[in-house]
């Protein structure tokens, strides 16, 4: 009898039952027999990543390879979809007390029991497994806020340290057993690559960012080495941070309050805040080092044979504590052991009509021959329970959401998989049938020279993360508006855009006109210097924006930005609402414009000598509420000498457990414009405090901020109405502030954890509101129509600047255009520019501009896609003349044509190549 077995068996002796299927016989009807089984004997194949027509590209024994995977078990649907390249996680198989691969092999086993020819690279979770966490209590990591063991979506908090050693050498070691399993089984040659996989959601994200690690012991002496490496002896390292250690054996981790502590703002000054900065690098670097450090391990075993890689290296656009963000790509862009880097695209803007940028730097990885992987988990129509993330209701809706993906790989040259988390996304053959398309698309894509043709670098920082203080003081809010708001007005300016981290800024092509400082607060002086030359000629443009070049290797000087941009720019301590307020001029003329309430012919001032109704409040809970909150709340009369009689209230907050704002509320008969307040701040701590200004119909808005003064004096401040901005929970555009105002808050803001803080108020000043000015104007905003306060502000006081655009209630230049002749520096302090500004600059530097109707752009040397955020006819300028030909629908749209016109309709993708 001739008895055909899997083809990727295990060898050895195997028990084989016989019977007959679904037939019961009097006896037990079956007959065993032990066989030996030889295996499939196979060699390891060979993958490698490759230049190839100017672009890195994934090599499979010696032939070059579209980048398309999937991720799932549903082979017969990516099968369908001519995809026989795969990705899914497997287990490292680290057990304590035995070697046992066969969930690995299971895993394995299941997408090529049903395609034999399909290739694998598993991703490999190298995090130490339970058992190991509970023999090595002390390699584990610590938290700067003292959580102990806790679960949660960030997961959980019991897990090695990044920085143990001990951790390094035995995953090590259970790695080289798991590749010498692979290497020696029937499916060696289906192996081609690892991915090595470890911390939140196997992304290298550090366990439990919102908690502050790593206060371990372990993650103290890393530090203490990086120390030791930088500094040489203690003396040095003493004169730099301002300490007076005797031995390097003292340093310790910062806490949560030098955390959460600045200087100036938002910003670590490195004079005064060395240590922390110091630690922030040595913490990252860590990081980087143990993807190294695996990475590593596995070309060894593979004797180079395999590819490997990680997820890391993505923009900081999530929000939360810096711990979690990658932010020491440098290091592995330079290492030599890893071929790739992968990271899922953006989760803010992935819905129709959005540009689904890639969460990384997608040039500088090119720059340094890695190949990236963009995840592409978009959710199609067919998706359930994941309201938040599913953006496709139909199937055209999903297939433009596909085809968007398809477009922003081909035209970056990278490599994606497509994820199947439910194991249904994909199982339609009108999908299918689309992706077959891509697939021969991207094939032969591999055939033709590949080339970025943008004329826009755009260069970010991550080391500026480490002189800012921590997201988790929830005054650090700047960042998100740079990488995720004004990142989506660079996809639409019309204009093809190229990312890097400034540290590749010397090794960058020179073809740039126009290079925007996105978020480069810190700016070593060597880079400065380049930026200079390259920038300073030619015509070119630099765009920077807040802060930019504050920072140098040494200093916080304003004068750093001068040198870095030719402006000048200035520091205030104060804060201004991340609002610009537009000037006319032909730069701005497209920016629509809103209503702007002004105040005129305004009365005197009533000084109120007592307040009516007082009402309390903290966050809205009634008096009793706030007994459990405050060891003091009362409201008294009193006489002052400079204040006269007047109603006094006292805040002594003590017993919150976590920082929590103090609201007042005050009603008033009659509307009002401006109101003042006498603060004293008994405990002299700095903080900000603010007024809300309520209408009849309850809409809320917020003022400036003012400083206390921390003299424990009493102090008057005013706050005008005209200074209003929306408060961040209002998100209706057309949103105005109209009369009356008849209610205001007064807010003072939570403090650090468990310091008490306490504030008296009295005296309060109205004045009425008689006569109202409405002024139409143009405006921008880090947060669209609810901008932040940021301190400090950085405002322009040049006179040979050209202001565009002015902050909303100081009235400081924000937004300015210096020409210098043989170049133009533009600097803006709030985020969010728009799209329709940034055309206009593109024109003024020379980049050529490709589509002016505000669509997500896509474009390289033979490609240009859009993605439309509105619909109607599309006008498209060429680089040079060429026939362009519908790749989605087949057709062609022009011949020999230097510019083309089509209708699109609102959101949808339209893929064109170039011949």
């Amino acid at each position: 009898m001739h008895l055909t077995v899997p083809l990727f068996l295990p060898g050895g002796e195997w028990q084989l039952e016989f019977g007959i299927y679904k037939v019961r016989l009097d006896d037990d009807g079956v007959v065993s027999q032990r066989v030996t089984v030889v295996p499939r004997k196979a060699k390891p194949s060979y993958c490698a990543v490759r230049m190839h027509n100017g672009a890195p590209t994934l090599f499979i024994n010696g032939k070059p390879v579209f980048g398309m995977l999937f991720w799932g078990f549903r082979i017969d649907d990516y099968k369908r979809c001519n995809v026989h390249i795969y990705t899914v996680g497997v287990p490292l198989c680290w057990y304590k007390d035995k070697v046992d691969f066969t969930e690995a092999d299971r895993a394995i086993l299941q997408i090529l029991s049903r395609d034999p020819q399909g290739f694998i690279i598993p991703r490999v979770y190298i995090g130490a497994p339970r058992w190991w966490c509970n023999a090595h209590e002390g390699e584990l990591t610590r938290y700067a806020d003292g959580v102990g063991w806790v679960g949660g979506r960030w997961g959980g908090t019991r897990h090695q340290s990044f920085a143990s050693t001990l951790w390094l050498k035995e995953a090590s070691q259970a790695l080289r057993r798991f590749i010498a399993h692979m290497q020696r089984s029937p499916f060696a040659d289906r192996i081609i690559g690892y991915h090595i996989a470890n911390g939140i959601y196997g992304e290298w994200h550090y366990w439990s960012p919102i908690h502050l690690p790593d206060t371990s012991e372990p993650m103290r002496r890393a530090f203490i080495t990086w120390c030791k490496r930088k500094y040489g002896t203690i003396e040095r390292l003493n004169a730099t941070w301002g300490t007076k250690l005797r031995n390097f054996d003292e340093i310790r981790i910062p806490d949560m309050n030098a955390r959460l502590s600045a200087d100036i703002g938002i910003f670590r000054d490195p004079k005064r805040s060395r240590w922390v900065i110091d630690y922030y690098q040595c913490f990252h670097e860590t990081t980087a080092n143990a993807i190294a450090h695996f990475c590593r391990v596995v070309k060894d075993a593979t004797d180079g044979r395999a590819i490997v890689g990680a997820f890391y290296a993505y923009l900081p656009d999530l929000g939360w504590a810096m711990e979690g963000d990658h932010l020491a790509p440098a290091i592995l862009f330079n290492e030599p052991a890893i071929d790739f880097f992968a990271s899922p695209h953006s989760y803010a803007r992935r819905a129709l009509g959005q540009d689904g940028n890639f969460r990384a730097y997608p040039e500088s990885i090119r720059l340094h021959g890695k190949l990236f992987f963009d995840e592409g988990d978009d959710r199609t129509h067919l998706a359930h329970g994941d309201p938040v993330h599913m953006h496709a209701k139909t199937r055209h809706e999903s297939l433009q959401i596909l085809w968007r993906e398809f477009a922003n790989v081909l035209t970056h040259h990278c490599a994606f998989w497509w994820m199947d988390q439910q194991l249904c996304w994909f199982h339609d053959e009108i999908l299918q049938a689309a992706i077959r398309k891509m697939k021969r698309i991207g094939d032969e894509s591999l055939k033709q020279q590949r080339k970025r043709v943008s004329q826009v670098a755009v260069l970010c920082s991550t080391s500026s993360f480490f002189y800012l203080i921590n997201q988790r003081s929830r005054k650090e809010r700047i960042m998100q508006p740079l990488v995720n708001h004004q990142i989506e007005q660079l996809y639409r300016m019309g204009a093809p855009f190229d990312v890097y981290i400034v540290e590749d800024l010397p090794r960058i092509p020179d073809r740039y006109r126009c290079y925007v400082l996105l978020n480069c607060f810190h700016l070593p002086r060597k880079l400065r210097d380049e930026l200079k030359r390259r920038v300073r000629r030619d015509g070119r443009m630099l765009i920077s924006f807040y802060a930019p070049g504050l920072i140098d290797d040494e200093v916080l000087d304003e004068r750093n930005m001068f040198e870095t941009t030719g402006i000048q720019l200035r520091l205030r301590d104060e804060p201004c609402a991340m609002r610009v307020i537009l000037r006319d001029s032909p730069i701005t003329r497209d920016i629509p414009k809103v209503t702007r309430i002004e105040f005129s012919d305004l009365e005197k001032p009533v000084r109120r000598r007592e307040f009516d109704n007082i009402k309390n409040w903290l966050i809205g809970r009634r008096d009793e509420v706030l007994r459990e909150y405050f060891e003091t709340f009362t409201v008294e009369q009193v006489n002052d000498a400079k204040m006269g009689r007047a109603i006094r209230w006292c805040i002594k907050h003590i017993k919150s457990g976590q920082p929590s704002d103090v609201h007042v509320r005050l009603r008033f008969e009659k509307p009002i414009a401006r109101i003042g307040v006498w603060v004293k701040n008994v405990s002299r701590k700095s903080v900000w405090f603010w007024v809300k200004f309520y209408e009849a119909d309850r809409s809320e808005y917020r003022v400036a901020p003012k400083r206390l003064a921390t003299d424990d004096e009493w102090h008057y401040y005013e706050f005008d109405v005209s200074e209003y901005m929306l408060a961040p929970w209002s998100h209706d555009e057309n949103d105005k502030l109209d009369f009356p105002i008849v209610q205001i808050t007064m807010v003072v803001p939570g403090t650090k954890l468990n310091e008490p803080y306490e504030f008296w108020f009295a005296g309060l000043t109205v004045t009425p509101a008689r006569k109202v000015m409405v002024r139409h104007t143009a405006s921008y905003a880090a947060w669209g129509n609810n901008p932040q306060f940021i301190a400090p502000t950085i405002f322009a006081d040049d006179p040979k600047c050209q202001v565009l655009g002015t902050f909303v209630g100081c009235g400081l230049p924000a937004f300015v255009i210096k020409r210098f002749g043989e170049w133009t520096s533009v600097y803006s302090a709030s985020p969010g520019v728009p799209w329709q500004i940034l055309r206009e600059l593109m024109r003024l530097a020379g980049v050529h501009v490709y589509v002016e109707s505000g669509d997500n752009l896509y474009v390289d040397n033979r490609f240009i896609a859009l993605h439309t955020v509105s619909g109607g006819v599309k006008r498209i300028n060429l680089l040079k003349h060429a026939t362009v030909r519908d790749l989605i629908h087949d057709r062609t749209i022009a011949v020999d044509a230097s510019k083309f016109e089509i209708e699109l309709p609102k959101f949808t993708t339209a893929l064109f190549e170039l011949l």
